[in-house]
């Protein structure tokens, strides 16, 4: 099985428990996937050393196994969740759509990309944690999460 699939799994064997995960985020029942290309997330943003924040996130995966139409979908928390050690609950107690940043586009052959204006503050050393994930039109998920960290290096 490593031999014809090792490229799309992760496969672990210990003692009595055997492993598999997808490398490129698959659902359970799915073979499409994606991955998140990190090195450009940040490189149209920039916090400074007071927390003060601009530009955008750079949002772009590569998708692996593209079927139908399908869209990459991504949110950040908003600023206002966000406290100096990275919680991001405080803020929003009810609705916590309402306190996400989001941003959509749809899969053009086998890559995808969207933005999301960078939080206008984040303290320094804190953290946004963020997610993206692919979809049908209709929004239904087709595969798990990929996730992402906004950091002031500050």
């Amino acid at each position: 099985m490593k031999n014809s699939c090792g490229h799309e799994l992760e496969l672990g064997c210990r003692d009595k428990v055997n492993t598999c995960m997808g490398k490129f985020n698959q659902a359970g029942k799915g073979t499409i996937g994606f991955v998140l290309d990190a090195d450009k997330l940040a490189e149209a943003s920039f916090c400074g050393p007071f927390g003060k924040c601009l530009g955008e996130l750079r949002l772009v995966a590569r998708v692996w196994r593209p079927q139908g139409e399908l869209r990459l979908a991504c949110a950040v928390p908003s600023v206002s969740t966000a406290n100096a050690t990275g919680s991001t609950t405080r803020g929003c107690p009810d609705r916590k759509d309402d306190c996400l940043k989001k941003c959509s586009a749809d899969v053009k052959g086998k890559s995808a990309n969207c933005t999301i204006p960078m939080v206008p503050e984040l303290a320094p050393g804190a953290k946004l944690t963020g997610s993206c994930w692919l979809e049908k039109s209709t929004g239904t998920k087709v595969t798990d999460a990929d996730y992402f960290a906004v950091v002031n290096k500050y």
